[in-house]
């Protein structure tokens, strides 16, 4: 049987959670807008949130956001994002374009002659088509060894 503690701090955490997230596409959404100075003082009250409770937010909505001005990462708008491949490492470079500051996300890449593991278009909030699939299905020629 579970304690009342720990379902207590399982429905807080959860809570918390959502507000963080509530609060991450409202930055997003402001900065959408072209309202990146408000977009960033509702970064950091996510942050401040986060902090204060001791809940730590996703991986995904951490990544929304540049850790040095804590503006939203939007692809094309606010950040470029490239991926890089060096020594068998490859990973996602992701620029911020109001700071310059750089983060890289490593990643894996997926089974022989599979498709390479990439992060989703969600975590960076663009919303496109960003799978890396072909639109046209014609002949693509053999499978990549490696």
């Amino acid at each position: 049987m579970r304690s009342r503690r720990s379902r207590c701090r399982r429905s807080f955490t959860t809570l918390v959670r959502r507000e963080e997230e509530r609060l991450a596409r409202w930055a997003l959404e402001l900065a959408r807008r072209g309202l990146t100075g408000d977009a960033r003082r509702v970064a950091e009250q996510l942050f401040q949130l986060a902090a204060s409770t001791r809940v730590r937010p996703p991986r995904r909505v951490k990544r929304l956001f540049c850790k040095n001005c804590r503006t939203p990462l939007i692809p094309g708008l606010t950040a470029r994002v490239r991926l890089r491949s060096q020594g068998g490492m490859s990973y996602t470079v992701v620029t911020c374009l109001s700071c310059g500051w750089i983060h890289r996300y490593p990643y894996r890449k997926g089974p022989r002659g599979g498709a390479s593991i990439s992060p989703s278009a969600a975590e960076y909030g663009s919303g496109g088509r960003d799978s890396g699939e072909r639109e046209d299905k014609g002949p693509q020629g053999p499978p990549r060894q490696g």
